[in-house]
């Protein structure tokens, strides 16, 4: 009777634990009344911006990277990435590009939305 109940405690620990961890990965979305929506895709550390029927990334610096799990990083990067779109040069993907982002970017947040890297 001791051993189940040790089995499960320990599978509910688990539970919670990776309950709590998935709660921080879940991809920041920001939508406003501007037309803007914001994604971070956290396998490949990209912030997505999709305005006037584009989608637009950046890679994350380390520091951004850090700076994306707080509200106030995600707005900061979000804003830099506003200032991105007027004076850095907009490219086309490259192949390396196109094999990091992930699906759910292709698929679903700029299903059928040309995708433009910025690139000061």
């Amino acid at each position: 009777m001791r051993s189940l109940i040790t089995v499960v405690g320990l599978l509910a620990s688990i539970i919670l634990v990776t309950s709590a961890a998935m709660t921080t990965k879940h991809p920041h979305v920001h939508h406003s009344v501007t037309g803007l929506s914001f994604f971070y895709d956290m396998n490949s550390n990209n912030m997505v911006m999709k305005k006037d029927g584009y989608c637009y990334f950046v890679v994350l610096t380390p520091d951004q990277e850090s700076s994306v799990k707080t509200q106030d990083g995600l707005r900061s990067i979000e804003a830099s990435m506003l200032t991105l779109h007027t004076t850095a040069a907009h490219l086309g993907m490259t192949g390396a590009d196109h094999a990091h982002l992930s699906h759910y970017i292709y698929s679903h947040f700029c299903k059928n939305e040309p995708l433009i890297k910025l690139v000061e």
